[in-house]
């Protein structure tokens, strides 16, 4: 498993190291919308050590006969029996407020993959919950595995945002939150968004399946969350101090080296 760690988390913050500078200016080269600003990179976990990280997560089961675990660079969840559900949760809330959260997954032993953000920390079924976001990929039950789904649930009361044929394909759901406003996106393209209706402005983090539909396994793997801005910044002005540089040129050059102005 591969572990970026910093200050956000309600616990453990002494166990998680800041980016160097450095680190985090090449991340933001590579995409200006990634704020360097606090916190950059508060988890990068691809499930690589076979192993859950305790500090990071608890295992969620409701029901019997589940099955979560790491394997193969992956975390693979299997549900054991009807509206069970199996899968990790955080063991700590998270900023939301301008922040992004990312999984790939696949969905087709189960009825439902999901990524949701809740506002408590259950061991009962998440599905339960009163208030949180979740996107999820899901199988109908009528041969259609192909879906997916939004739903908001504020107080108890469920509200769907956006169910839908998936139209890309990759596995990668996306919930991000810029401000007032909160986005879904399945790969790249976003399907919903809506103003932010939750009191509580850190959630938990849930990735799971729930019921089964077949004998075998789905898996979640590359879960991120991260600092984002967006708009990216863009350069103001140029200060008396500073000046715009034009380039160079080379105007001779002998075995001793090169004149340059």
């Amino acid at each position: 498993m591969r572990r970026v760690l910093v200050a956000g988390a309600k616990s453990h913050a002494d166990e998680k190291p800041r980016l160097r500078p450095e680190a985090q200016e090449r991340m933001q080269s590579l995409d200006p919308r990634i704020s360097v600003s606090g916190s950059l990179l508060e988890i990068a976990e691809d499930f690589n050590d076979a192993g859950r990280d305790k500090f990071l997560w608890y295992k969620l089961s409701v029901g019997s006969g589940n099955d979560a675990y790491e394997y193969n660079d992956r975390l693979w969840t299997k549900p054991g029996g009807t509206d069970n559900s199996i899968g990790f949760a955080s063991d700590s809330s998270y900023q939301t407020e301008n922040y992004l959260f990312q999984v790939n997954c696949q969905n087709y032993y189960t009825r439902e993959t999901q990524l949701a953000l809740m506002a408590t920390s259950v061991t009962t079924q998440p599905w339960d919950e009163a208030n949180g976001y979740r996107i999820v990929l899901y199988d109908d039950n009528a041969g259609n595995d192909d879906r997916l789904w939004v739903q908001k649930r504020v107080a108890g009361s469920p509200t769907t945002l956006y169910n839908g044929a998936r139209s890309s394909n990759t596995n990668k759901l996306t919930i991000k939150r810029i401000g007032g406003k909160i986005y879904f996106l399945e790969g790249d393209t976003q399907r919903v968004s809506e103003t932010y209706s939750l009191a509580a402005d850190e959630l938990y983090i849930y990735l799971f399946s729930r019921h089964p539909l077949a004998t075998g396994s789905d898996w979640f793997d590359d879960f991120t969350l991260r600092k984002w801005i967006e708009p990216g910044p863009t350069h103001g002005s140029w200060l008396a101090e500073e000046r715009q540089s034009t380039g160079f040129r080379i105007t001779g050059c002998n075995v001793l080296g090169c004149s340059i102005r």
